[in-house]
């Protein structure tokens, strides 16, 4: 299937800003948003704006995006396993224009939560930076994990074996 985009500029800054350059490789998902593969085949024309990419499509629902996006079944499955870790839990603290929630995820030691040092880290405070949402959610499963270097209390540890 191929697509056409055409007058693909924007602005930024108050001035135009291309939105697909020649780096651009938008992300196609056919298995509801659980893994996403680069489509590789496309063209840009600086000059007119246009970008066209062709890619197969396998099954009855295909998504495309600019970049791999953070599903908001992510988000969910996130917010279930930080409850159930025993080690944090989560608050609706507010809602966007469109009615979508903004959450607050806190994790701490459950036996002393006041005795550690505090961090607030935020993301995905605006649409298009799921890189930001995908760093913040390997954070917080990193800190409800099981590993024993953050169980240590008072202590510091890290195992790179995640890396």
């Amino acid at each position: 299937m191929t697509f056409e985009l055409e007058n693909m500029v924007g602005v930024y800054r108050e001035r135009p800003h291309l939105i697909y350059n020649l780096d651009t490789q938008p992300v196609l998902g056919e298995d509801g948003g659980k893994t996403w593969r680069r489509i590789t085949d496309r063209m840009h024309d600086p000059e007119t704006f246009f970008f066209k990419f062709t890619c197969k499509i396998h099954s009855d629902l295909a998504r495309i995006a600019f970049a791999h996006p953070q599903m908001s079944e992510h988000i969910a499955d996130l917010i279930a396993d930080v409850q159930a870790s025993g080690h944090g839990r989560v608050e609706t603290i507010a809602h966007s224009r469109e009615g979508r929630p903004v959450y607050r995820i806190e994790i701490a030691n459950a036996a002393d939560p006041e005795s550690k040092k505090h961090a607030l880290i935020i993301a995905q405070q605006h649409a298009g930076e799921d890189a930001a949402g995908f760093l913040a959610e390997g954070l917080a499963r990193f800190l409800i994990s099981d590993k024993p270097d953050n169980r240590i209390p008072g202590g510091f540890g890290l195992d790179l074996s995640f890396m």
